[in-house]
């Protein structure tokens, strides 16, 4: 069983507007915490590699490149509770602006280490499908998907596939210039471009790409496996 502890925060965003609701201090009631990984795929995490000196910056890859503009209705939901093991971390992204997949929810494990750090073990991502259904982590029968989180071993990505461009027919993904939609539009990739070279260089969902004469930064929830 898990205690809700420290921090439970809600980031609403729209038009213009900002709401952030945060909670500090241990809940007077116990509440258990969902720690199920059903419909979760795991993101392989360096062991080693995701320690930091505050906890927040072990997950904050997970919390940027959110929302992807001032479009739609995006939300961010972040949980952390008190496990046996440590602390179960839940972030909730919704409101993405894809006709298949609407958001991500992330459920990772963090500990406090010897010399006082944290440590981010493990991590898993499920993602909340718009259309069709969740098969082992994947929307639309399991089309496989670009892990977006930049604490990937090396070897994990070593020999990776292409990856095909994962958008609407008369719509286009586009390429950045930096790892968000803040930065300036560099190129565009065509729907059904399987020409996508990922490489190992990701911040939070986004990482760095090159199609042809195209290099530059896109969000990895609209890119899927080419095998």
């Amino acid at each position: 069983m898990c205690k809700v502890f420290q921090v439970v925060g809600k980031m609403v965003f729209g038009a213009g507007a900002l709401l952030l609701v945060a909670v500090a201090g241990t809940s007077a009631i116990a509440q258990e915490a969902d720690s199920s990984l059903e419909g979760f795929r795991e993101l392989r995490v360096a062991p080693g590699l995701a320690v930091a000196d505050d906890f927040i910056d072990v997950v904050l890859p997970f919390l940027r490149g959110h929302p992807e503009s001032e479009e739609g209705n995006a939300g961010l939901e972040m949980k952390v509770h008190k496990a046996d093991y440590g602390f179960q971390v839940d972030i909730i992204q919704t409101g993405f602006l894809d006709d298949s997949v609407s958001g991500h929810h992330y459920r990772g494990s963090v500990i406090r280490t010897g010399n006082g750090q944290w440590e981010l073990l493990t991590m898993h991502i499920k993602p909340i499908c718009a259309r069709g259904q969740n098969v082992d982590g994947y929307c639309k029968e399991g089309v496989q998907k670009a892990p977006p989180a930049m604490f990937i071993m090396p070897e994990a990505n070593s020999g990776t596939p292409l990856h095909c461009v994962n958008v609407a027919a008369d719509d286009v993904l586009n390429v950045r210039k930096g790892p968000s939609s803040r930065f300036a539009v560099v190129g565009a990739l065509a729907p059904g471009n399987c020409s996508v070279a990922v490489s190992e260089t990701c911040e939070g969902s986004w990482c760095r790409i090159s199609s042809g004469n195209v290099s530059g930064w896109v969000h990895t929830g609209y890119l899927y496996a080419a095998n």
